[in-house]
């Protein structure tokens, strides 16, 4: 009999965001693993009975959430016939998966905005929202919890009550073919140690993600006259407003993923001040190409912060001058191709797609917590 999976994603399976991409991964372990993959997405929505019967709901305030119960219903249905299903948070929350994705929590995420906001953590923090209560329910229900990092994991158990046995830690990949150091990125960064240090930025342009650090940065080197170009490159330009005015921005957007390493290779250092992460894929991406990340302790930055992994910075967003010193001092720790090939496979030997692959292969292949 054929083994048959289904993966809920409702932004379907490409490389464009970072669910995306690791679902696309995701399929590919289970095809090798003798699945036939479903996908269940808003486009399958559209061309199913009671997807297109209810469409007038998906339009609505609450349309997330019944576009999750539509496709915990699918799903469900699938897996009454003896599928397989993986779900990312709280896209299907009401199915029993085998094996859940969590990339972070809608809850810590709250509880970081309420910190950079400076807000008392009062009764009013402590209530769930509508995708908390998605996420809880969803993480209550899965057989096995792949958390992105212990933090992540920490957060599902402190605040949704996730029983432990059932989380396992699977860290994000990147694939290590696409994203690789060159000798033109090499020989661009000795040439900017001359000239201008040139700081990459990939990500949304909003408060969470640190743009208000960003352009106070920026700020801060035309007023001492620091040699610093930006770049910041996102996947719309929602929140651009507020930064064009700056001569020592540049902004790029919808940036397509095969182009990405290009990015990377042409910048000296990468910087990520944001406020909450589950595990970003930017800092992977960025050490596979041999450029080193500084950032917050936060997402993956945290993490390989506190194993003292190749080409990682700390740094504090609000200390201008530190900031500054701390990213030239990693260019130049990174500026050789010999040191950035070394980056390269440190990140290809830990988060490459084949020891991410047979991680989660075993995963999926264990007995039910």
């Amino acid at each position: 009999m054929a083994k048959i999976a289904v993966i809920v994603s409702p932004k379907g399976i490409s490389d464009a965001g970072g669910v995306e991409r690791v679902m696309f991964y995701t399929r590919q372990v289970l095809i090798a693993q003798g699945y036939s993959v479903l996908l269940l997405d808003a486009r399958f929505l559209r061309h199913a009975s009671l997807g297109r019967s209810a469409s007038f709901l998906l339009k609505g305030r609450f349309g997330f959430f019944w576009l999750s119960v539509l496709l915990s219903y699918y799903a469900h249905t699938f897996r009454k016939k003896g599928a397989f299903v993986i779900g990312n948070g709280y896209s299907a929350f009401l199915v029993k998966a085998d094996v859940l994705f969590c990339h972070g929590s809608m809850h810590g995420y709250r509880v970081a905005k309420a910190a950079g906001l400076q807000i008392p953590h009062t009764w009013k923090l402590k209530l769930f929202g509508f995708e908390e209560i998605m996420e809880m329910i969803a993480g209550q229900r899965a057989k096995k919890v792949l958390a992105v990092s212990p933090q992540a994991a920490r957060e599902w158990q402190k605040y949704y009550r996730t029983a432990a046995k059932k989380i396992r830690i699977l860290p994000n990949t990147v694939d290590t073919m696409h994203f690789k150091p060159t000798a033109a990125s090499s020989r661009l960064s000795n040439h900017s140690s001359k000239s201008s240090l040139k700081v990459l930025f990939v990500g949304r342009l909003e408060w969470m993600k640190g743009i208000d650090r960003i352009k106070a940065f920026a700020e801060y080197c035309l007023e001492h006259h620091l040699p610093v170009i930006l770049t910041l490159v996102s996947p719309d330009p929602r929140g651009s407003e507020i930064l064009q005015v700056l001569p020592n921005i540049s902004i790029q957007t919808r940036v397509s993923y095969a182009h990405l390493p290009d990015l990377y290779g042409a910048s000296d250092v990468v910087y990520f001040p944001s406020r909450y992460e589950g595990f970003e894929m930017v800092t992977l991406e960025a050490l596979a190409c041999g450029i080193p990340v500084v950032g917050t302790q936060v997402g993956a930055i945290a993490c390989l912060l506190d194993r003292s992994f190749p080409g990682v910075y700390h740094a504090d967003p609000n200390n201008f001058a530190q900031l500054y010193d701390i990213l030239a001092h990693a260019v130049s720790e990174w500026k050789d191709l010999a040191r950035k090939q070394e980056m390269h496979r440190a990140v290809e030997q830990e988060f490459g797609i084949a020891p991410w692959s047979s991680h989660l292969a075993a995963i999926v292949g264990e007995p039910d917590a």
